[in-house]
């Protein structure tokens, strides 16, 4: 007998247990979007409206952009608005992506006049001399540790 009324308590507890889940769970859903909980503020009576007077200019290219800046010449500051605020244009500057070059290795003869390196360009081997261009990537210089690239204009040094 004991443990029948024992059981039933149990079932009653775990019952208003889950009565408890359900209502928490119902009333997140019917929140509106946006509301995260019974608190509410008042909106303060004044606003305080600044210049912004920091400008961010990054010098790392941004994964998800096709364009970066990369000195201040892309910026111009214009106080040619009708609210009287600042505004700041920035001119695309196109950016140069240059494709995935690593240095595997470099062969210099005993006597030092012949030289050889084997350049990883997009993950494909190239066996360069100075000079040469594979992928529109051209060996500029070639040391014992290290190569000088050019792509595009552009020069970049690889270890």
């Amino acid at each position: 007998m004991n443990r029948k009324h024992l059981n039933k308590a149990l079932i009653a507890g775990v019952i208003i247990l889950w009565v408890f889940i359900g209502y928490g769970i119902i009333n997140i859903v019917q929140r509106p979007p946006g509301v995260s909980g019974q608190v509410r503020t008042s909106a303060p009576s004044h606003v305080i409206v600044e210049d912004d007077t920091i400008s961010l200019l990054l010098n790392y290219r941004d994964p998800f952009m096709t364009f970066r800046l990369s000195t201040h010449e892309g910026v111009k500051k214009s106080n040619n608005s009708s609210s009287g605020v600042p505004v700041t244009v920035v001119q695309n500057v196109q950016q140069i992506i240059w494709p995935k070059v690593t240095l595997k290795g470099t062969v210099i003869s005993t006597d030092g006049t012949s030289k050889l390196a084997l350049i990883s360009i997009e993950n494909r081997l190239h066996l360069m001399h100075q000079g040469d261009i594979a992928e529109e990537v051209s060996l500029i210089k070639l040391e014992t540790d290290s190569v000088t690239i050019a792509f595009k204009n552009q020069t970049r040094t690889i270890k």
